[in-house]
């Protein structure tokens, strides 16, 4: 794009020349600045209502049952005077519907694909972030025209611009004006390939101090220091409850899956930690419409995804369970749904959390190394070359040690490539690339039958 991205998508979404009305989706993993993207999209589109009232306005959506047409009526609220006329109101292009966070909201992405293909789609447009999910991306290819954006992790240049506006935005976050973070923390916020993932170093920006050195020290600052004030920035010298918060995630995303959690209905120990959570501004309301926390809400849910993936992993850290929990952590389809690149290129965002977390690091190493020595000879026969090869790290792939034979199967291959990794990982003191093969292999080992057998996930 030349322009502005938001601008971009600003303009195909509000345009008053139909052929170039577009929906929009913005895919990507976690932490890359969707909701960031979408907010700046739904404030441009504001601004141009402002001066040309004809214009559609963003209509911000919360996934629930029923159709589109119902979520929109909902969304409207105490606005939608003539209940009976949303479905004109749609035909006649007087929104552009917004979904943040779809592919963590549990909504079937058939019910986007069904707006768009039948008589509203073409009136008004949808705007919709989610992580990389293939069915997502099909059904807003559904509609007439659509447009795909792809935030990218920010790299040297990239990197000064976000951090130039993001102090400006936020003058309360700002260091010194010609040191804003430092290279100690910065370096916590670099992946291998030398780029930077923006919700790591937005955290930095506002809550690093000297004790951050890795992604972990980085999210413990930040709960620390959010515990610590309340939201008028008074210190407090309440206890800060991160063990606890810990131990919550594990009974509730751990066990469900679901990113949401209940707080009306939170039994009286449960409350008052999500109590506490709320009013440090770690928890926020489900519900767009209901972020006040004067009124009791009837669901929570983290203020960033990746904040409920590292206490999760932390509270797992704590239990007996904790090293057969990394298989469930990368394998199961509920947690490799929601993908990220903190560590590795990939890998479900719980598992990488657990990596960042668990130690010490040779005992990490050695679970990574024992599991995946033991699928190799157990489930060779479940696996190809391929699914070794994709898993592998370039730092591997160029290795001069590294050659794939005719005679290679799975197995041996599988069984080079674990050491190969261990002694690169070994080497770094970390876990980088027996993770990442990791991350590509146990997804295909859960859904195999028997494959769980001798692992005790902790969910009795």
């Amino acid at each position: 794009m030349d322009e502005d991205p938001a601008a971009t998508m600003c303009r195909v979404l509000i345009s008053q020349n139909q052929e170039e009305v577009a929906s929009v989706l913005v895919q990507a993993p976690s932490g890359r600045g969707k909701s960031a993207l979408l907010r700046e999209v739904v404030r441009q589109s504001i601004d141009e209502f402002r001066k040309n009232p004809a214009l559609p306005l963003p209509l911000l959506c919360v996934p629930g049952p029923g159709g589109i047409e119902a979520i929109a009526l909902k969304g409207l609220g105490r606005h939608a005077v003539l209940k009976d006329q949303i479905g004109y109101e749609l035909r006649a292009g007087l929104y552009f519907l917004v979904f943040d966070g779809l592919t963590e909201s549990q909504m079937d992405s058939e019910v986007l694909s069904d707006y768009l293909k039948g008589e509203y789609g073409g009136g008004s447009p949808i705007l919709v972030s989610s992580r990389p999910n293939e069915a997502v991306r099909k059904a807003i290819r559904s509609a007439e025209r659509c447009l795909i954006v792809e935030p990218l992790r920010l790299d040297e240049k990239s990197l000064r611009t976000f951090i130039k506006a993001y102090v400006k935005d936020d003058a309360a976050t700002a260091r010194e004006p010609d040191l804003p973070i430092s290279d100690q923390i910065l370096r916590a916020c670099q992946a291998r390939d030398g780029t930077y993932l923006p919700i790591l170093v937005r955290l930095a920006l506002k809550f690093g101090d000297e004790s951050v050195f890795t992604v972990s020290d980085l999210y413990t600052a930040t709960l620390n220091q959010m515990f610590q004030s309340n939201p008028s920035g008074t210190y407090t010298n309440k206890e800060v409850p991160v063990e606890e918060a810990a131990d919550l995630c594990v009974s509730t995303y751990w066990r469900s899956q679901v990113r949401s959690i209940a707080y009306s209905a939170a039994n009286a120990s449960d409350k008052s930690i999500l109590r506490q959570l709320v009013v440090a501004g770690v928890l926020v309301a489900a519900n767009p419409r209901q972020q006040s926390v004067a009124i009791d809400p009837d669901e929570v849910r983290f203020f960033h995804d990746s904040m409920q993936s590292y206490l999760t992993a932390r509270g797992l850290f704590r239990t007996d369970k904790r090293w057969d929990a990394l298989f469930r952590a990368a394998g199961d389809p509920g947690f490799v749904s929601a993908q990220s690149d903190i560590l590795t290129v990939i890998g479900s965002e719980l598992f990488q959390m657990c990596v960042a977390v668990y130690r010490p690091r040779e005992a990490l190493r050695q679970q990574l190394k024992g599991h995946l020595l033991l699928w190799a000879k157990r489930h060779a026969d479940d696996l190809t070359k391929n699914n070794v090869i994709r898993g592998l790290p370039v730092r591997i792939l160029s290795d001069p040690m590294w050659t794939v034979e005719e005679r290679d199967g799975p197995q041996s291959l599988l069984t080079k490539a674990v050491q190969l990794c261990t002694e690169a990982d070994t080497q770094n003191d970390d876990a980088n690339c027996l993770s990442s093969v990791y991350a590509e292999i146990a997804p295909i080992i859960w859904t195999l039958p028997n494959a769980q057998d001798g692992f005790d996930f902790g969910l009795s």
